[in-house]
């Protein structure tokens, strides 16, 4: 049996069978169209995800101080710190800011409350 002969007798099955192929077929596209969804589902996910991360920006950059209880005056990062750090890095970097947090606790009318973060 050659190569023609056998698309000839595969044309003539498909034809006989015509309710069997389109189901075949009905779900081969199917399963595509759900693969190819998927993957632009993931992909458009991805570069979402991606371009709010270059939103941030790569010259950002944050500094944390470990203190547990006792924090001195000269501990705490000031501006001369900050201009010092922008001499340093002022290539790489765009803008410095200071940010400080402390943790305590309110209390009102002789009621403590949860620690707060201020």
């Amino acid at each position: 049996m050659n190569f023609f002969e056998s698309i000839k007798i595969a044309l003539k099955a498909i034809w006989i069978n015509k309710m069997r192929s389109l189901l075949t077929m009905l779900g081969i596209i199917i399963g595509i169209a759900s693969v190819i969804a998927v993957v632009a589902l993931g992909t458009g996910s991805e570069k979402a995800i991606n371009d709010e991360f270059e939103s941030f920006g790569v010259r950002r950059v944050v500094i944390y101080m470990g203190w547990k209880e006792d924090v001195l005056g000269r501990d705490i990062l000031n501006h001369d710190d900050l201009d010092a750090i922008d001499e340093i890095f002022s290539d790489e970097l765009s803008a410095l800011s200071v940010v400080y947090t402390e943790n305590g606790s309110v209390i009102a009318n002789n009621n403590k409350n949860k620690k707060i973060k201020v």
